[in-house]
């Protein structure tokens, strides 16, 4: 494979790589993953399961050398890497990072909040990534938004819904995402964003899990199996694929 970076821009290569997991079978479909976790999140959200993740320093991370010697090393068992956080186009070089991924001959999968246009829009233009997973935390409005992360804007508003239509329209692989919580999310809402990703590749319902999380979850219980499978009925109207996840 051709060699995407020059050596002065390797020895640059910097990544707050905060968690790491070197081998799943589920957060790539289809494919063996080694899944990266970046450290800082600019959403507070109150079901975060990641919520070490959201400040932007930690006191320790993997180095960016120990990841890329990793996937070199493992190229024949393992098909891909997944980055994720955090948000993981918050970091300044993650299109170096995933230049350097791609010399391995792995398949490289982002997962987003969908806030960073530019970054994502720079990431389709390189064809650099395989595989692109956003989440769409609920119909995107600040009203709804703010039920979940309180810190949120009418930029990222307006990212959000440029970031769906250009991920739509680029032909990747891709799926959006939306776990449901039970005070939040309801039958309206499903429909609000079902219209939004209309005619999408792929969706996953999840279901939230209220232990562990940013802020107590005790009065959002989950939905039970039939509220789920309620929900990902009225998500078949809109897209080609629905997939549930407990």
């Amino acid at each position: 494979m051709t060699d995407l970076l020059q050596t002065t821009d390797r020895q640059k290569i910097t990544m707050k790589i905060a968690g790491w997991q070197k081998q799943s079978f589920i957060d790539y479909p289809g494919k063996i993953s080694t899944v990266v976790f970046t450290q800082g999140c600019n959403f507070r959200c109150l079901y975060c399961h990641n919520s070490n993740l959201i400040p932007f320093e930690h006191n320790n991370y993997f180095s960016t050398e120990e990841v890329v010697s990793y996937c070199k090393k493992n190229a024949g068992l393992t098909d891909a890497l997944v980055i994720t956080g955090g948000e993981p186009t918050l970091q300044p070089d993650l299109i170096n990072f995933i230049k350097e991924i791609k010399t391995t001959g792995l398949l490289v999968k982002i997962d987003t909040n969908g806030t960073n246009f530019d970054v994502i829009k720079k990431l389709l233009d390189l064809q650099i990534i395989d595989y692109i997973a956003m989440d769409i935390k609920t119909f995107p409005s600040l009203a709804e938004y703010k039920k979940i992360t309180d810190n949120f804007t009418e930029t990222h508003l307006n990212n959000i819904v440029k970031t769906i239509d250009i991920i739509k329209a680029y032909g990747n692989e891709y799926e959006f995402r939306t776990t449901v919580v039970k005070g939040i999310h309801n039958v309206e809402t499903i429909k609000s964003i079902g219209k939004l990703i209309r005619s999408s590749q792929r969706w996953a319902i999840q279901n939230c899990r209220t232990s562990n999380t940013y802020r107590p979850m005790s009065g959002f219980p989950s939905f039970t199996e039939h509220g789920i499978n309620v929900f990902a009925q009225i998500a078949r109207q809109f897209v080609k694929e629905v997939n549930i996840r407990f």
